[in-house]
């Protein structure tokens, strides 16, 4: 299987198998996903997936303010 993105590099067969399109050369300089916890109410939460470059523009408003902690570690 030939590469999607450079139409040069043949595509390893195990990351074939496993679906992707991209050689590793191609592969290197995608950036992961990122994401964040969500928790609108006491007894659910959901986890909000973001490009990296999004996460990194916003993550001030995803970090947990201090006193927003467990309270389990003072039970020891």
């Amino acid at each position: 299987m030939v590469c999607n993105q450079c139409h040069s590099n043949i595509v390893p067969e195990p990351r074939a198998k496993a679906g992707y399109t991209t050689c590793m050369r191609c592969a290197e300089g995608v950036r992961k996903v990122r994401g964040s916890m969500v928790i609108p109410h006491k007894t659910g939460s959901y986890l909000e997936v973001m490009s990296a470059d999004y996460y990194d523009e916003n993550k001030r408003f995803f970090i947990p303010r201090p006193g927003a902690r467990s309270l389990m570690a003072r039970f020891k």
